[in-house]
């Protein structure tokens, strides 16, 4: 009897057909739990520098988030109150311009105001304030002169140039205010017979000084002025965003050095004096959030015989608030 041709096909002499044969056996890979833990720890402890680094810095960033998420949230309690004090022309110390129109300590305002109004009441305030400075105000050669810390004309007046206080901060500028980079004008207020020289070691204020200023040798010719935040959280504001400055500086000053400490002399006190000053620039102010700030002259105040005269740091507070429309 002759094969069938349609039997199933074989390969071998088994004479197993295709549906004799099962499915292959699958083996698996058995891993208990310990041994993934295992591997897992064995990881970490390589890669333990890179884990620590990453941890910290995710902390970092959640933290900054999270502070200035709240910072952010709580912004209504970042805008003027009105209960922050009062404006004053304090005779020994600095005192702060532009006068705020409410006569209070904020400096609060609107940059958009600033292109529609013709001049403004914040710049009215600095205006007439640096008027005295400008040159033309200074040519009369019978009653001003030129000074320095050498020479100082008893019977005249010594001149301060305009042009020291920034090409930015000018009323053609509108001091800065119309692009939310205010700037502010402090001036040296001292008795009459009073001098000033910058703090040394030996003075009761030593202790207290700035250590960026202790790190450089005093200049005779200027008093240090810096500005702070007041508060931690202030400086978190205006640390928050990038500042504008050539070195992307946040706080600018003109002239850089500080006030001019000659100008405080022996002097007819019956005649015009130009009291020394400074011009500071805020370039990273944040939108509807207030900041008090708190500036210092590093001076020490002296008799006209040349006696220290013991006395608190020269200080002014002010607190900034832009509200961008």
């Amino acid at each position: 009897m002759s094969a069938n041709p349609y039997f199933p096909v074989t390969t071998d002499q088994t004479n197993l057909t295709d549906e004799d044969w099962g499915l292959p056996i699958r083996t698996e890979r058995k891993f208990s739990r310990t041994s993934r833990l295992k591997n897992l720890c064995s990881t970490l402890h390589r890669h333990r520098k890179a884990v620590v680094i990453t941890s910290i810095v995710m902390s970092l960033s959640i933290l900054i988030i999270v502070i200035i998420a709240v910072s952010s949230r709580g912004h209504t309690q970042r805008q003027p109150t009105g209960g922050e004090g009062k404006w004053e022309n304090t005779a020994q110390g600095l005192v702060f311009y532009p006068v705020p129109e409410d006569k209070s300590v904020v400096i609060s305002f609107t940059p958009e105001d600033f292109q529609k109004t013709a001049r403004h009441p914040l710049v009215k305030s600095l205006d007439t304030v640096t008027k005295g400075y400008n040159s033309t105000s200074q040519l009369n050669e019978l009653h001003f002169t030129t000074c320095n810390n050498s020479y100082a004309d008893y019977n005249k007046t010594c001149r301060v140039p305009r042009v020291i206080f920034g090409d930015e901060c000018t009323s053609h500028r509108n001091y800065g205010y119309g692009g939310a980079q205010p700037c502010v004008f402090l001036q040296l207020n001292l008795p009459d017979h009073v001098t000033i020289k910058p703090i040394k070691q030996g003075s009761a204020l030593w202790n207290q000084i700035d250590p960026v200023l202790k790190s450089s040798p005093p200049d005779p010719t200027h008093i240090p002025v810096t500005c702070r935040g007041t508060t931690d959280v202030d400086n978190m504001i205006i640390e928050s965003a990038e500042g504008y400055g050539p070195g992307k500086e946040r706080i600018m000053y003109y002239p850089r050095e500080g006030l001019l400490s000659y100008l405080y002399r022996e002097r007819n006190t019956s005649l015009e004096f130009l009291k020394p000053a400074v011009m500071v620039q805020f370039t990273s102010l944040m939108s509807r959030h207030m900041v008090h700030i708190t500036c210092v002259a590093w001076g020490q105040l002296y008799t006209s015989n040349g006696t220290m005269i013991d006395h608190k740091l020269l200080t002014t507070q002010f607190a900034l608030y832009a509200d961008h429309s």
